[in-house]
Formats: C-alpha cells, structure tokens, sequence
C-alpha cells in the first residue's frame, strides 16, 4: 500500500514537472521571439529620457505617424510627463501575427508607478511602435459635451477672444488654447491675425450674457476636432457668426482655431 503511494507521488511529481517544463519553455519561446520588440520599445522611452522628443516620434510606425502629428506627439508627451520616467519594465508580453503587445508600468523619478501598454509592428525588417496607451493613451474622445457645456466652451473662447482684442493684449487668451495651437503661434502672432479686429475696435464682450445658437449640428470629425458653428444675436446689431474648432487635451477641450464674422 505505502509503495503504491509512493509511486503515485512520483508520477505526481513527474507531471507536475513536465507541466513546469512546458511553462518555463514557452516563457522562454515568447521572451526570445519578443526580445527585438522589446528593445525596440527600450529604446523608444530611452530617447524620451534622454529628452530627444523628435528622434522618439520618427521610430515610430509610419501608420502612428499618419494619424498623430508631431506636435500632437509632443502635447502627449507633455500630457502625461513621460520625460520624467525613470524606468519602464514589461510584465506581459503577447504575441500575435501581425503585432507584439507588451505591457508594463513606467517608474517617474518622483518614484509615481504609471501603466502602460505598447503595441508593436514590423516596417522593413524592424520593431516600430504602432500605439502606446497610458493611463488610457492619448486621448480619442469621441462624446460630444452637453448642450450646455457647449454653449459654456463657446462663451468662454469669444469672451476671452473679446476681451483680447479690445484689450489689445492676447496674452491670456493665448493661455488658454490648446498646446497644439500655442506651438504654432505666439502672443504676438495672434494680435497679428486678428488686427483687423483692434483697428475697427471690435467689442463682442457685449456677447458675455448671450447664449449662441448652434446653426449645424455640432460634430467630431476623423481627426478628434469638435467643431462648433453659429451665430450671436445682440439687440440693434447684425448677427455674430463664429466657428470654433476644439481638440480634447486631457482632461478639457481646448481651443485650436476661431472664426468671428460681423
């Protein structure tokens, strides 16, 4: 009796083992044919430390590259202040035919723990990022705001339009549009684009008790902008058109162009 026990536990044994066999190779197998992906994404957060912003955004894919520029690259970065990791390490990796997913976490140097998730595809014989998901990525807001918090997002953008032009200072206002926007322009540009506004003293913070009416319905468009027309009307005046144009910055929309027509 106590033999067959024994032999019992040793085919146990043998089992358990063969089945511990097979795990250790098969992490074994996917640490090997993920190896290249995994240093391709090393190498990706190594040129973010390093602070090499632009070298980081041309080792990405080029279907990445399509869909995100690289000054939308560069608010993400900035977003999610991954310039101040420390280290980034993989505790999952999957393998499919056409993608590696590798995920993991990301220590910033205030010792902050962020997950992140990496898909990678093969371009001409080499790793290179397809998407990078953080805290929820960059983000693709597909929801339009409530009624009223449009009618919130517009007033607010043509007040502190108006009150930049009659003020002939565009510094606030350039403070509050999105950071895709301010990389393209300054202060000073935008007084330039909207002189005409400040030579015929154009005063529409006349508008800050009045509610626009949309005259299309408001909508996302492929590249994530909401953009918003219609008009204001004032007693005594012609109507005032606008149309803005938003991108969703985490965690607001921001402004990233207008229109004002009298």
């Amino acid at each position: 009796m106590q033999i067959r026990l024994i032999n019992r536990m040793k085919k146990l044994l043998i089992i358990i083992g063969s089945i511990i066999a097979v795990i250790l190779i098969t992490i074994g197998v996917v640490l090997y044919l993920t190896r290249g992906a995994t240093k391709a994404a090393d190498n990706f957060f190594s040129l973010i430390k390093s602070g090499n912003v632009d070298g980081a955004y041309q080792s990405l894919s080029q279907q990445f590259k399509e869909k995100t520029t690289a000054e939308q690259f560069n608010v993400f970065v900035k977003t999610y202040s991954i310039t101040d990791f420390e280290s980034v390490f993989w505790n999952s990796r999957t393998i499919n035919p056409s993608v590696t997913e590798l995920e993991g976490s990301i220590k910033t140097k205030n010792s902050k723990t962020i997950p992140v998730k990496v898909d990678l595809v093969k371009e001409d014989g080499q790793w290179k990022i397809l998407s990078i998901d953080v805290e929820g990525g960059i983000p693709q807001v597909k929801t339009i705001p409530s009624d009223s918090d449009l009618v919130k997002l517009v007033n607010n953008s043509i007040q502190l339009f108006g009150q930049a032009v009659k003020s002939d200072d565009f510094s606030i206002f350039y403070s509050s549009i999105s950071q895709l926007w301010q990389a393209q322009t300054t202060p000073q540009g935008l007084r330039e684009a909207f002189q005409s506004f400040i030579d015929k003293k154009i005063d529409i913070t006349i508008l800050s008790n009045i509610t626009p009416v949309f005259s299309e319905k408001p909508a996302i468009d492929a590249d994530g902008v909401l953009i918003l027309k219609g008009r204001y009307y004032y007693q005594g005046y012609p109507p005032i058109n606008f149309q803005v144009k938003y991108i969703y910055e985490y965690p607001n929309w921001k402004l990233i162009g207008i229109k004002v027509s009298i």
